[in-house]
């Protein structure tokens, strides 16, 4: 039996909807050995032509990975998971818990420290973060499930459908509590911008330079 975890933000919306391995017309291993053949500085030029469809190189690589396990796999059970963005604990070990600082733990971090001020993106999308000890409970369902199933399974695990929380809400609650709660490395107060609106953002970042220098 084997289990890989993996991101629910490596495919293509046709193989999310069938929960499916992502298939192109490229074999996975021949682009992989091509890949590896290319210096630098021609990757980097053809990125774009490289990857397709896919929206950057993080997603594209992981879909390599996918369709390299599935060929491989034999008659060996299969079970692929798929959360999304995955967040702080919601119960287990403890409420809030993180082991790092990185990817939306980090910038909740350093917004709650008053270190990033803007953001660009649309405040009012659903942001699907998924609770950590969840993300760990559907590993132990998942390998219970399918351990004796000679097939590939891919199981999703995410929140925006029964549980939706927009980027509002998750700023508002993460600046709410470093409010309530400040920390002693914080560098100004808690107060993020989120906007679409490019300008909108240049005028912010302007203003508080200003503020700065006066």
């Amino acid at each position: 039996f084997f289990f890989k975890q993996k991101t629910a933000y490596e495919i293509l919306p046709v193989s999310w909807a069938r929960r499916c391995v992502q298939e192109t017309d490229s074999d996975p291993e021949k682009l992989m050995n091509d890949i590896l053949k290319l210096p630098v500085e021609k990757l980097q030029a053809d990125q774009n032509k490289i990857i397709g469809n896919f929206p950057n190189t993080y997603t594209f690589t992981k879909s390599i990975a996918e369709r390299m396990i599935a060929r491989y796999r034999g008659n060996l059970p299969l079970v692929i998971l798929r959360p999304s963005i995955i967040g702080c604990s919601w119960r287990e070990p403890t409420r809030g818990w993180i082991d790092s600082v990185s990817a939306i733990g980090a910038i909740l971090l350093f917004a709650g420290l008053g270190i990033v001020k803007t953001l660009e993106g649309d405040i009012d999308t659903v942001g699907d973060i998924i609770p950590v000890d969840v993300v760990s409970d559907y590993c132990v369902v998942a390998c219970y499930t399918f351990a004796n199933q000679n097939a590939l399974n891919v199981v999703h695990c995410g929140s925006s459908h029964l549980h939706p929380v927009t980027w509002r809400i998750a700023a508002m609650q993460t600046i709410a509590y470093f409010r309530a709660n400040p920390s002693e490395k914080a560098v100004s107060k808690p107060g993020t911008m989120i906007s679409k609106n490019k300008f909108v953002l240049n005028a912010t970042k302007l203003y508080r330079l200003s503020l700065i220098h006066i």
